[in-house]
């Protein structure tokens, strides 16, 4: 999902669409907001399960584990260009406010076209 990242912002974007995604780095890109597990934390825990599996130990005797940091990463320029206004508690809560968004309105319409063909679906011949 992560290397159709552009084209999937510009189409939320062309159509007015407040997208919501599970990782930051669509926010940094421009979308508007995301809300999932912290991946810092999710690669540091897995280097631990690897050191111990390195040291000796069986892989199916390591309890299972689950993500216990999210976070919250809101782009206040997409806000505003979708007409949206973000309640304070929302930006209070937010681990990460981005007041600049990378993508511009001339990417959105130069993307038309070609994210036009890449976001519909196929056609029934």
């Amino acid at each position: 999902m992560t290397a159709h990242r552009v084209p999937i912002i510009l189409a939320a974007a062309r159509n007015n669409v407040p997208a919501v995604y599970t990782q930051s780095e669509f926010v940094k890109d421009g979308g508007l907001l995301s809300y999932g597990f912290d991946q810092v934390d999710i690669w540091r825990r897995a280097a631990t399960y690897i050191d111990r599996i390195l040291r000796g130990e069986k892989p199916g005797d390591l309890p299972v584990q689950f993500p216990v940091k999210y976070e919250l990463v809101l782009n206040l320029k997409t806000a505003k260009a979708l007409g949206l206004t973000v309640p304070q508690s929302i930006l209070l809560t937010a681990d990460e406010v981005i007041e600049q968004g990378i993508l511009q309105r001339k990417d959105v319409v130069a993307c038309s076209r070609t994210c036009a063909k890449e976001t519909s679906p196929p056609s029934r011949a």
